[in-house]
């Protein structure tokens, strides 16, 4: 084991990770998402067919809007060929760096490093089962569910639109 340290930030910590490793392909995962079973098996029969890939997401909530979000997130991937982090991202190693990288940014660094592979027509796959996420930043209630994922996507938005990665991160500080 080796411990790493880079400057703060999630992007500057997955490139040196991705930098450091030695396999052919990378794998991303947030700390509190739970993998089903025979996560590498998966990640694998994705790979055989693409070069960059992530679980379907579910949610451990019976909310019905933690299930639309599931829906909404799963067929992003499928329709809109995005994915992002809580989907716990695999990628060939060698398109990783082709690809740049995670774009050194304060927030929507999955989502920037997801909108390059789709510039680069990465045909993307999706594994068999679900990656569980924890649903800790949504509020309890079904409103305060709905405002939130809507200000959520107004951030995507934004940023589609140019407004500055470190403006969002400061909007993006009142959702946590």
């Amino acid at each position: 084991i080796e411990v790493l340290k880079s400057p703060k930030g999630r992007a500057f910590q997955m490139n040196l990770g991705a930098e450091k490793s030695t396999g052919d392909i990378l794998f991303f995962l947030h700390c509190d998402s739970e993998l089903p079973s025979h996560p590498l098996a998966r990640i694998r029969k994705v790979m055989r067919d693409h070069r960059a890939g992530c679980f379907g997401i579910a949610f451990h909530s019976c909310h019905f809007f933690m299930f639309t979000c599931r829906i909404i997130s799963n067929h992003r991937v499928k329709d809109r060929k995005v994915m992002f982090g809580d989907q716990g991202i695999f990628i060939d190693r060698e398109l990783f760096f082709e690809a740049g990288g995670f774009p050194e940014i304060p927030i929507m660094e999955d989502y920037q490093f997801s909108l390059t592979l789709k510039k680069m027509h990465v045909k993307l796959g999706m594994a068999d089962r679900r990656i569980y996420t924890s649903d800790r930043r949504f509020p309890k209630g079904t409103v305060p569910k709905l405002k939130l994922m809507w200000k959520m996507n107004r951030l995507r938005k934004m940023y589609r639109d140019g407004v500055p990665a470190e403006r969002l991160a400061e909007m993006y500080r009142d959702v946590r």
